[in-house]
């Protein structure tokens, strides 16, 4: 679920005079709250994917895997969603 889709669900839940009291941190923090719940009681979905060693170069060279065959695989979980703007480089 995408940034724009948790807020939609938030505005969803709440209504709009509930919501300028938030701060947008405030608000984000209780939209991502509210989407880790959600995920929480979504087992059915796997929290990983695989990318094969021709996809996303970026990755591999990342964990200095340049060598590799197409079929090779890197199994990545999902931890957090940051949306943009919220993180620090």
């Amino acid at each position: 679920m995408m940034q724009k889709e948790k807020v939609e669900l938030f505005k969803n839940l709440v209504s709009e005079i509930h919501i300028k009291k938030y701060t947008q941190e405030e608000f984000v923090e209780i939209v991502n709250t509210i989407y880790q719940e959600l995920q929480d009681n979504d087992n059915s979905k796997p929290q990983y994917t695989y990318v094969y060693g021709d996809e996303c170069n970026d990755i591999w060279d990342r964990f200095n895997m340049t060598v590799r065959d197409d079929n090779d695989r890197i199994k990545l979980k999902f931890v957090a969603f940051q949306g943009e703007g919220s993180y620090d480089w």
